[in-house]
């Protein structure tokens, strides 16, 4: 079963887009390599893309609607940009206790 957090999305929000890197104006993307139709991703595989401002729309509407990258490219991007999220979040120190950190299972 999918993890629900909007504390975990929340930390995500704060960094900056993975896309063009500005600050202030960033939402949780989930990854959508995987998931099932219907079904968002667990909220531990999301990353910071920027959300549409006047008169500029953002990364995260552009990647969901695949203007920034193809499929191929995209099933590349996502899980690198997830594992780097994960580790800036940890490395921050404010990782989840409740949740596994990945890194930590991997060994």
């Amino acid at each position: 079963m999918p993890i629900r957090s909007q504390a975990y999305l929340r930390l995500v929000a704060q960094l900056p887009c993975k896309h063009c890197g500005i600050w202030g104006h960033s939402q949780a993307a989930h990854a959508n390599t995987g998931k099932g139709i219907g079904t968002k991703a667990c909220d531990l595989q999301t990353f910071p893309l920027c959300a549409d401002r006047p008169g500029q729309r953002g990364c995260h509407s552009l990647f969901d609607q695949g203007a920034l990258f193809g499929k191929e490219a995209r099933r590349l991007i996502e899980p690198a940009w997830v594992a780097d999220t994960q580790r800036r979040i940890h490395a921050m120190g404010i990782w989840p206790k409740k949740y596994p950190y990945l890194q930590d299972t991997a060994n």
